[in-house]
């Protein structure tokens, strides 16, 4: 079984107007719903795929509810741990007329040190029932930087392959923990790199960091 980890779930909402008038009542003729964040996102995709799936992570509040009303039904297992706020909504508004994309991200609830211990828990149970462990997305607040690294050192205790999808600081200390592979954007790999841009010299440079790391 595949498990994904995401940990700042949220409610994607994609808006479809014919030319967003700034300043203005906008009305939306067109718009869609659906469960999202990185993790849950791998989870749909492999679902779709035939591979047994389930995804974790936390939710919060009615937004929460709604998370895992629509995984229910569209067929996704979850087992998430509940905590106290609400989980954000992730606004795409889509101008028709200028084919622009605008995007409108919530922070989403505040963890505490309990909420932790109760992921590193819920992962430890997982990871013993799973062959992978898919870590995926930005950290929520109040999360230490370090926590996917702790995640993955956990799922390599009970046997599990990981995968780590992050940026910043998570993906910095993360690789620290040797993961199986790790999924950098350009952008996010420019930014483990030190830089603002990068080339395929400098693809092939952090390639071979990457490799002197020793990842598995």
């Amino acid at each position: 079984m595949i498990t994904t980890v995401t940990l700042n779930a949220t409610v994607d909402k994609t808006c479809f107007l014919g030319s967003l008038q700034i300043g203005q009542v906008n009305r939306v003729p067109v718009m869609h719903s659906f469960p999202g964040g990185k993790g849950i996102n791998a989870a749909r995709v492999a679902h779709q795929l035939g591979c047994p799936v389930l995804t974790t992570g936390f939710v919060a509040g009615f937004n929460g509810a709604y998370i895992e009303s629509e995984l229910s039904r569209q067929g996704i297992l979850h087992d998430f741990v509940k905590v106290e706020g609400e989980s954000r909504v992730s606004l795409n508004i889509i101008d028709r007329f200028n084919g622009t994309t605008t995007e409108i991200l919530e922070h989403g609830p505040r963890i505490a040190s309990d909420d932790v211990l109760a992921m590193k828990d819920k992962l430890r149970q997982v990871s013993s029932e799973s062959s992978v462990i898919a870590i995926c997305g930005s950290l929520p607040l109040g999360a230490p930087p370090n926590l996917y690294a702790d995640f993955i050192e956990i799922a390599h205790q009970e046997g599990a392959v990981t995968v780590l999808d992050a940026s910043g600081e998570a993906l910095r200390t993360g690789i620290e923990a040797r993961p199986y592979c790790i999924k950098p954007n350009e952008h996010e790999f420019a930014a483990y790199l030190g830089k603002s841009s990068i080339c395929d010299s400098d693809i092939e440079e952090g390639i071979r960091l990457l490799m002197e790391k020793r990842l598995p």
